[in-house]
């Protein structure tokens, strides 16, 4: 019997150290196979790069062709081949720019390649619509024929620097290809002694092992089934969190109407409860406003700013003692017509909150179509146009060592006493512009009324 449990302990103890060899064998070989797997990848990329930076190259070359065609011979055929020609350039410029985004080395090109691309399909453009003998004909030609040298030239650069990443990668992907052999090797020998340890052990262990997964079935399950619960339980929550504050305010509503019947003692305790849930309900909303902001859905399209103001100036300002003045032309960006809107609804209602008593409230809306090189301590996207849209009040201003501050959730430059608010229309207003691909900021000079400036991208 002694023997026998001596031998029990060393069967035990060569299968536990099998089991711990060939896990070792495992991690390393995992480990190795992750590192060639990701090698791998890369080389793919790296093709892909060069094959799209061939069919971009191809493509421009085609429509250059085709534009070509058309003005020697007028005919249509060569403007519907240029036309449809167009998009592929698009998107291979956009697929290059994905492709090489996590390459820091690439960006430079990329962004010049962009540049130069879009000026190529201008003049194209440009050309269709000349006549032999306009004067500037033979420039426009010139000056496109300059422009595809540049195009050439870049994408030329971006070849270099992927033929180079790829001798590296296609290296390493073979050092860890004879790697991973060997470990296959050595982890098959491995994995074949420890099955016959495992099959004496197998039938051994069989029936606990299957009573304990039996256990946890059931287990998952009942973990699964408490899951649903509760987020059944969580969502009907998050809904009905309204409802006793809605509650509340219909019940305060009604005893605020009979006032008559109120005793003097409780009319300013009532008038709390009152303010209070409105306040509560205002705020809810405004906080569900903005975690949908979090994750938006809606598709972008084309906006005309001016017709977002002017809702906006409807909803907050129609009614008010205000001189508005819109003193450019505003422009139609790419965005989401809901989300532009509560925003400017903040923004104007921001001012109003914060005008001065001393004199009329003046809000004036000013435009401008910027490069980055004019924006002082700009870190945007290089190279890249903004419409910059400044929204000026002359109301009480604030201190500029507070102009980050005001854009934070809840963050408050004055007590509720003093002016209205919750706090969470700016951080709204943040939100949107980055939902937006765009900045805002805030400044005032010398707390004489207060300028917002929002930048939004000319091109996404």
């Amino acid at each position: 019997m002694r023997n026998y449990s001596n031998n029990k302990k060393l069967f035990y103890l060569a299968a536990v150290i099998s089991l711990i060899i060939l896990m070792i064998f495992g991690l390393l070989y995992l480990e190795k196979s992750r590192d060639q797997v990701q090698y791998i990848d890369a080389v793919e990329r790296t093709y892909k790069v060069l094959s799209t930076i061939s069919s971009c190259e191809k493509a421009l070359i085609e429509s250059e062709a085709a534009q070509r065609g058309y003005l020697l011979t007028a005919d249509n055929s060569f403007k519907e081949v240029f036309e449809s020609i167009l998009p592929t350039v698009d998107s291979t410029v956009k697929e290059i720019g994905r492709l090489t985004l996590d390459n820091s080395s690439q960006k430079t090109f990329f962004l010049q390649l962009t540049k130069f691309v879009a000026a190529k399909e201008a003049i194209m453009k440009e050309n269709l619509t000349l006549k032999p003998d306009n004067p500037v004909y033979v420039d426009s030609l010139r000056k496109g024929a300059f422009v595809m040298d540049n195009c050439r030239y870049y994408m030329k650069k971006m070849r270099d620097v992927e033929e180079g990443l790829l001798k590296v990668r296609l290296e390493k992907k073979n050092k860890y290809q004879r790697l991973n052999r060997s470990f296959f090797r050595a982890t098959f020998i491995t994995a074949c002694l420890i099955c016959i340890i495992a099959i004496l052990v197998f039938f051994r262990e069989l029936s606990i092992r299957l009573l304990t997964q039996q256990n946890l079935r059931a287990k998952i399950k009942e973990l699964s089934e408490s899951k649903s619960e509760l987020e059944e339980i969580t969502f009907a929550a998050s809904h009905d969190l309204q409802e006793p504050i809605r509650k509340i305010r219909i019940l305060s509503s009604l005893m605020i109407k009979r006032l008559d019947k109120v005793p003097e003692a409780d009319l300013e305790v009532l008038h709390r409860i009152h303010m209070i849930t409105e306040e509560m309900h205002v705020q809810m909303n405004d906080l569900v406003l903005y975690t949908n902001l979090l994750d938006p859905k809606e598709k972008h399209t084309d906006v005309n700013l001016y017709e977002v103001l002017k809702f906006a100036y409807n909803t907050v300002l129609a009614n008010e003692d205000v001189h508005f003045r819109i003193s450019t032309q505003l422009p139609v960006i790419k965005g989401s017509v809901t989300q532009l809107q509560s925003m400017f609804i903040q923004l104007l209602d921001n001012s109003c909150k914060f005008k001065s008593p001393d004199r009329e409230l003046s809000i004036e809306v000013t435009y401008e179509l910027t490069g980055t090189n004019s924006l002082k301590g700009f870190s945007g996207q290089v190279s890249q146009q903004y419409h910059k849209v400044t929204i000026t009040d002359n109301g009480i201003g604030f201190d500029n060592d507070y102009n980050e501050k005001i854009f934070g959730l809840f963050q408050r430059l004055h007590g509720k006493t003093e002016y209205p608010g919750k706090g969470i229309g700016l951080s709204i207003a943040r939100r949107v512009m980055a939902n937006h691909k765009g900045t805002i900021s805030a400044f005032s000079e010398n707390r004489q009324g207060a300028n917002f400036i929002l930048l939004f991208p000319a091109i996404f």
